[in-house]
């Protein structure tokens, strides 16, 4: 079973998951963590699921092409997002994706998030805004 061979790699993440909740960086059940492996893909949750309910026997474990390998449940939506990101960029190895209140109020407003810090002004240097259609 992969779930074991993984398990430090695995405990990390979900305790990573539900740091993001209790921060305030993430709520309800927007959003997803993802960790790519030597062999395989792991994320955090199934779709409908808050990070902050997110455990070990939770975690899903994805091939490449987005088949479970284990887990019990159906992985989020945005899973191609995530598979797609890995496929073509060979050095990420793991993806944050929040629906940040913070953000999200700022979005729905229609105005750019600040970049409030040196690092996000240097490497960022904007967080642009994806038009309504």
């Amino acid at each position: 079973m992969r779930r074991e061979l993984l398990y430090k790699e695995i405990k990390e993440f979900t305790e990573i998951a539900k740091r993001a909740f209790y921060l305030g960086l993430q709520s309800s059940t927007g959003g997803n963590i993802s960790l790519k492996t030597q062999d395989n893909f792991i994320i955090t949750k199934p779709s409908g699921k808050a990070l902050i309910g997110c455990t070990f026997e939770d975690l899903i474990i994805l091939d490449s092409q987005g088949h479970i390998i284990e887990g019990k449940e159906k992985p989020t939506k945005e899973i191609r997002l995530h598979l797609g990101i890995y496929n073509v960029r060979n050095d990420v190895r793991g993806i944050v994706h929040y629906h940040s209140p913070w953000t999200t109020a700022f979005a729905v407003q229609g105005v750019p998030v600040p970049l409030v810090t040196l690092h996000s002004k240097r490497i960022l240097k904007r967080v642009p805004l994806i038009p309504d259609v």
